[in-house]
């Protein structure tokens, strides 16, 4: 497992990863005012969960801004699809842009950061939680995370898009509650666009999505 790194040198590399991104616009499902035609019905199921948080500061939980969220986007139809993190969208509560990393990016900052696991996900009922990972598990836990970070690719109903992207809040933030996360992708078809929002604190996280840390330290 690598090192810790706290020195100058290392945060000025981080932040400048941090600073380079690139995140796409793209269009909001908006609700239907009296006189126009309704929305159309949700093409895609989107689940996301924040699993984990990366700390450029170890000793300073409170100040990170980085969280690793399981993504699952699989489409309601039968339809070939294409994905890329390029084309998702952070909003944060009061209405200002987040970041969503490609896996470049998110590949350098799981590798180099430390990991801890969100109160949510290690603790669920709230019993002891010191967000603290034993290194093994820690360094256990960043290669699952590195294996599954999603990139560009096609999908579809049976071969849904599912992994790991890494968010950032742009500001310390305890959780991501109140924030939601829009994926755009394209009907490969017609070049047609689908989007779908996600509310973080809104839906309950799926059965099976909060407790990778348990499975990777069961014998």
């Amino acid at each position: 497992m690598k090192g810790t790194f706290c020195g100058p040198k290392i945060t000025t590399v981080v932040l400048a990863l941090m600073s380079t991104w690139s995140c796409s616009a793209s269009n909001d499902v908006g609700q239907a005012s009296p006189g126009t035609q309704a929305a159309p019905a949700a093409t895609l199921i989107v689940t996301a969960v924040p699993m984990y948080r990366l700390l450029v500061y170890p000793d300073v939980p409170e100040a990170s801004r980085l969280f690793v969220v399981k993504t699952r986007i699989e489409p309601i139809g039968d339809d070939l699809l294409h994905f890329s993190p390029a084309d998702m969208r952070l909003t944060l509560e009061d209405g200002t842009s987040g970041r969503v990393f490609d896996r470049g990016r998110a590949s350098a900052l799981v590798d180099s950061l430390s990991l801890t696991e969100t109160a949510v996900t290690a603790d669920p009922r709230g019993l002891g939680w010191n967000g603290r990972l034993a290194p093994a598990l820690e360094a256990q836990l960043k290669q699952q995370i590195l294996a599954g970070l999603l990139d560009e690719r096609l999908f579809t109903r049976s071969e849904p898009v599912d992994g790991y992207v890494v968010l950032d809040t742009s500001r310390a933030s305890s959780s991501l509650n109140g924030a939601a996360l829009e994926v755009t992708v394209t009907r490969v078809s017609d070049e047609m666009v689908e989007s779908e929002r996600y509310q973080f604190g809104v839906r309950p996280a799926p059965a099976g999505a909060t407790s990778d840390a348990a499975s990777a330290s069961a014998p």
